[in-house]
């Protein structure tokens, strides 16, 4: 199954955290593709820190609740703390979501696949119409640049590093 990750970003040494997860992503699951690294706006809260983000794909047998469990181990690893008696979105170290795994839909109390708000941030869907754009959401069947294009989600997003300044960054 050919999974889509999204990396996010906006407290501590973000490209240091950034490069340690890719290394541990690429030791656990293999070859990877990557979107170029990102540069948004806090997204459903305030905050001074904009984030980084970058979408990471990469094939695996592993069903989606084995890759859940062992991107919330990387995120407690590279200091993601969560507070239950914080509602809302708020500033971390990391964040791994799982956008899509191919076509699956997968709706429990824990995951969502796919991610129930991919097609309201431009956050998400810049790197995912760089990596695949002809990707069908499996449950709105339109294509993610259909997606992007339609996106009501103003906020900026630019690109931090293209996919040749992150190679080199990333010792490719």
């Amino acid at each position: 199954m050919k999974y889509y990750i999204l990396f996010g970003s906006n407290e501590g040494d973000r490209l240091e955290i950034l490069k340690s997860v890719f290394v541990d992503l690429k030791s656990t699951y293999g070859e990877m593709t990557f979107s170029s690294l990102y540069e948004s706006e806090p997204w459903g809260f305030e905050s001074q820190n904009n984030f980084m983000n970058i979408i990471f794909a990469f094939d695996s047998t592993d069903t989606p609740h084995q890759v859940l469990s062992y991107l919330q181990h990387l995120e407690f690893k590279y200091g993601r703390t969560r507070d239950n008696k914080l509602t809302g979105y708020q500033s971390r170290t990391i964040d791994l979501d799982i956008l899509l795994c191919d076509s699956s839909i997968v709706n429990t109390e824990t995951l969502q696949i796919p991610h129930p708000r991919l097609h309201l941030r431009r956050f998400t869907l810049e790197p995912l119409s760089e990596l695949d754009s002809e990707y069908l959401h499996p449950v709105l069947k339109l294509k993610v640049s259909n997606l992007l294009n339609s996106c009501d989600d103003k906020s900026s997003v630019k690109v931090l590093m293209d996919l040749n300044q992150l190679k080199k960054y990333l010792l490719l």
